[in-house]
């Protein structure tokens, strides 16, 4: 008989202790989601100092990329295609010889046509443009502006998440604008798309975080939207 009565008193304090537990994890569940956010808020204002040396790094690679490009492109110009660069030109008199990217040169043209002034280094309807003279002609190189925006994008994603992936604290970590999920560690299509997530559309009209219950790949997860 008191083997019994130990046996149900051990499973009324089990009972209990699972019920304190439930009370206290359930209770603190978003304190702890307040202390991981503000840990990650700090990681992000801590890469966002980094990603500053980034910028300025990758500007300055790509600005010595259309320098050498226009160096050769005076020199040897069948030497061009060869540079890592997306458009390039010889203008003299007036007239345009294109060496790479013909597509863009009445783009560049339009850009170039009014600046008197060489060697000269402008943003111009979506490309970073070098000008560079040689007695009675010029070279005229180019890169995309969206694909130094993206080198840069990749670059600080690469920072962000390496930082987060040490915490260990995340099931998944997503970014994702109107358009797309541009980078997530988990597959992309499980996602809703941005016109469909009413929540997630509503954190990015008005600039509140919102922490959410939701399943996903079977698992029942707390997500924090910033």
């Amino acid at each position: 008989m008191k083997i019994k009565y130990v046996f149900g008193a051990l499973l009324i304090l089990i009972l209990l202790a699972y019920i304190y537990t439930l009370i206290l994890v359930h209770g603190n569940t978003e304190g702890i989601i307040r202390n991981d956010m503000q840990l990650l808020s700090g990681i992000l204002y801590s890469t966002n100092v980094i990603l500053l040396d980034v910028e300025q790094n990758i500007e300055e690679k790509y600005a010595d990329v259309l320098y050498q490009a226009a160096i050769i492109a005076i020199r040897s110009p069948e030497l061009l295609k060869e540079t890592d660069i997306d458009a390039g030109f010889i203008k003299e008199s007036g007239r345009v010889k294109v060496i790479l990217g013909s597509r863009y040169v009445g783009t560049l043209k339009e850009c170039v046509d009014t600046i008197t002034s060489m060697p000269r280094a402008l943003l111009c309807r979506g490309f970073y443009i070098y000008m560079y003279p040689s007695g009675k002609k010029a070279a005229i190189v180019a890169i995309k502006k969206s694909r130094v925006d993206r080198e840069k994008t990749n670059i600080g994603l690469d920072r962000l998440f390496n930082e987060l992936s040490k915490m260990g604290v995340f099931f998944y970590i997503a970014l994702q604008n109107d358009n797309r999920v541009v980078y997530s560690t988990i597959d992309s299509y499980l996602f809703e798309s941005f016109d469909e997530d009413t929540v997630l559309r509503s954190v990015y009209i008005n600039g509140q975080e919102i922490v959410r219950k939701k399943q996903l790949l079977d698992r029942d997860i707390i997500e924090t939207i910033l």
